[in-house]
């Protein structure tokens, strides 16, 4: 299971409380230590060894006494193929398991149920309003759900965490507007580009996260990239392949998948109002959108993730608003010309001073001066540099530990 998500779930279920001296997710992430220094998860080898997004696992005995602890207590009831009673007494967290989308389920009591949780495909109408109390709603990686499927959502008023990562989703309810406790909201990967007018009114929400995975369709952009051209065995150009990751620094293509709102969804106005937003992206900015401006206004985000369609004054507004964003760690910047950020007015603009980790897509020319500044962080490149830059970036890599992938 991914950090994240194991971390916001948590959360949502009220299993962490807000402590005075940290954050929310930095003691989530106190207790994730602990149950790994126990030997009571396991850190997965091989996110670590490739750089991906830190996932974990359950030691298979404590995962044998837990499951065997929780159903005796009748808190967990797992609903598979081969069940054909409903357990007796109220369910705390449900989970759905190979089940055949139109096949009947045995009739739950469903009005206590805290989590729901499916693997595979979703049972007709189990998402509905018999759900009172139901905090986490967790479907990502569901097969053949439908956008119907979510007409019912907006009555889970005491909803935290919806997961529809790797869905097949593509419109959400207008309903979500009523789902005033959401903290996350995870469409990530989905076909999802437009969210409803009324998720600015969800004050309470923290995390936001959409768009196209960045790895994921840069990995895409290259191997298309490099079926479509002929190498001609150059060892610089290969290199520069490699950095530019989306195509050739000699031919351009009129456009970048990856720097375009397909990839993203389009940044609600008035984002200003989400005021406890600490996890935002990747977002679209088109022209004319005050939202660049705005964004300086969330001081809590530690990651961001926007696609732009950079005018001038869009990209000095959106340079700005970035430097006001004091807790920044992590940002992704998705651009046809990344140019305007060389263009910062002031030298303490760019980049943000807790910054981590800094990812950016689209033609970029030579690298900002700011660069310079980077220590310890890592850093991904996605678009267009000049041949110097690439010697530049080679060089800068053993100096400042800068990981590329």
């Amino acid at each position: 299971i991914r950090l994240t998500r194991l971390l916001r779930r948590w959360i949502a279920e009220g299993y962490i409380t807000k402590p005075r001296d940290m954050s929310v997710e930095e003691l989530g992430r106190r207790y994730y230590n602990e149950l790994i220094s126990r030997s009571m998860i396991q850190p997965s080898e091989k996110a670590r060894a490739s750089m991906a997004v830190e996932r974990c696992r359950v030691h298979g005995v404590v995962l044998q006494i837990i499951l065997s602890q929780s159903i005796e207590e009748n808190q967990l009831f797992i609903m598979d193929k081969h069940c054909n009673e409903a357990p007796q007494g109220n369910i705390r967290h449900l989970v759905v398991t190979r089940w055949k989308k139109n096949e009947k389920m045995a009739s739950l009591n469903l009005s206590q149920v805290r989590s729901l949780t499916i693997f595979g495909r979703c049972p007709v109408s189990l998402i509905s309003s018999k759900l009172h109390f139901l905090r986490v709603l967790d479907l990502e990686d569901t097969l053949e759900l439908e956008n119907d499927d979510l007409k019912h959502i907006g009555e889970l008023h005491h909803l935290r965490y919806l997961g529809l990562r790797k869905t097949n989703i593509s419109r959400l309810p207008s309903s979500l507007e009523n789902l005033r406790f959401l903290e996350t909201l995870d469409v990530q990967d989905t076909k999802v580009t437009q969210l409803p007018v009324g998720i600015t009114k969800l004050e309470k929400l923290c995390h936001l996260v959409g768009g196209v995975n960045f790895a994921k369709d840069l990995a895409g952009k290259t191997r298309k990239n490099k079926e479509a051209s002929k190498c001609n065995g150059d060892p610089f150009e290969m290199l520069a392949d490699l950095v530019t990751g989306c195509y050739g620094y000699k031919q351009v293509e009129p456009s970048c998948s990856c720097c375009t709102c397909e990839f993203s969804v389009t940044a609600p106005e008035r984002i200003e109002k989400l005021r406890n937003l600490q996890v935002l992206g990747v977002v679209h900015i088109a022209r004319g959108s005050k939202v660049a401006k705005n964004l300086g206004e969330l001081t809590s985000l530690r990651r961001l993730g926007v696609d732009v369609d950079a005018t001038e004054e869009v990209g000095k507004d959106l340079c700005s608003s970035i430097s006001r964003l004091v807790h920044l760690e992590r940002l992704e910047v998705r651009s046809r010309s990344l140019e305007f950020l060389k263009e910062a007015r002031k030298a303490e603009e760019m980049p943000p001073k807790h910054l981590l980790s800094l990812r950016l897509c689209g033609r970029l020319g030579n690298l900002p001066g700011w660069m310079d500044r980077l220590k310890d962080s890592s850093c991904t490149l996605g678009g267009v540099l000049r041949r110097e830059d690439v010697m530049f970036w080679g060089r800068y890599i053993s100096e400042a530990q800068t990981a590329l992938h």
